[in-house]
This record gives structure tokens, C-alpha cells and sequence, in this order.
């Protein structure tokens, strides 16, 4: 054949484009290498970013539940312990992860408290037997003592 194709006309001659000319498609790929993205690579990179987002508010949503619920239990264990009228201190004392065990441990701790309690009242009753001859007078006992201080030594009866 000549240098004219099937329809008549000649081949085109190829020359490099002018400096600011666009390039066709395929030439001078090396010198400004752009990353195309396909469809999967779209849908691949929002999935993950959407999962990270999950992910991230996920930890904050459990992280914000749980000072919520460290919060009730507090407001549960100062208000129990006011509503028996017992000391706000004992809040650290009688320490529990829940409600439940906290109510357990404050209720063993009252039922110690009241047999202590019990035991030095009826330690204290049973303390020294009156004097004999009856009931002890008080009045007689100070009278008693200021007289010996005095020397006047014991009244004639």
C-alpha cells in the first residue's frame, strides 16, 4: 500500500503537545502519575472509614454509660446511707461494684454494729452490783466525799 490508508487519506503525523496542551490518554503516564480509583476502591475505603467511625462511637457511647452508671451507684449509696442515718464516710469503706453488693455489705455491716453495740450496753448494765442495802444514792456518795475531804469523818446516824 501507499501512503494512503483504505480510505484515502494519509497517516497522521505524531507530534509532542505544546507545553499546557492536555495529553491523550496513555502518553506521559510516567511524568504525572495520578491514582485512579475504581468503584470497589471507593466502596472499600468509605466502609472502612464508616467502621472506624462505629467503632469510635461505640467506645465513647460505653464510656458515657459507664460514668452513668458510676454516678447511680454513688447517688444509691449516699442516699442509703443517709436515709439510715449513718455517715457518708462509710461510702468508702463499704465498697461494691453494684448496688446489690453494696445493700449485702451494709447490711453486714449494720448487723455487726448492732451486736457490738448490744454487747457494750449489756456490759455496761451488768458494770458494779449497787451497794448493799439497797439502791445507791448518788447525793449520798458526793456528800460522802466532800465530808472525808473535809475530815469531819462519817455522820452519826
Amino acid at each position: 500500500m501507499s501512503e494512503q490508508d483504505n480510505n484515502g487519506m494519509q497517516p497522521e503525523e505524531t507530534t509532542a503537545p505544546a507545553e499546557g496542551e492536555p495529553q491523550a490518554q496513555g502518553e506521559g503516564e510516567q511524568e504525572n502519575p495520578e491514582r485512579t480509583f475504581t468503584q470497589d476502591d471507593i466502596n472499600r475505603i468509605i466502609s472502612k472509614r464508616v467502621q472506624e467511625e462505629r467503632a469510635r462511637a461505640d467506645a465513647q457511647l460505653k464510656q458515657r454509660e459507664a460514668e452513668i452508671a458510676r454516678r447511680e451507684y454513688d447517688y444509691h449509696v449516699l442516699s442509703t446511707l443517709e436515709n439510715k442515718q449513718l455517715p457518708p464516710q462509710l461510702a468508702d469503706i463499704l465498697k461494691g461494684g453494684d448496688a446489690a453488693t453494696f445493700d449485702a455489705s451494709l447490711a453486714a455491716f449494720e448487723k455487726l454494729l448492732h451486736e457490738a453495740t448490744d454487747k457494750a450496753v449489756i456490759k455496761r448494765l451488768a458494770g458494779s452490783p449497787p451497794p448493799s442495802g439497797g439502791r445507791a444514792d448518788p447525793e449520798a456518795a458526793k456528800r460522802a466525799g466532800i465530808r472525808q475531804a473535809m475530815g469531819l469523818g462519817e455522820r452519826m446516824k
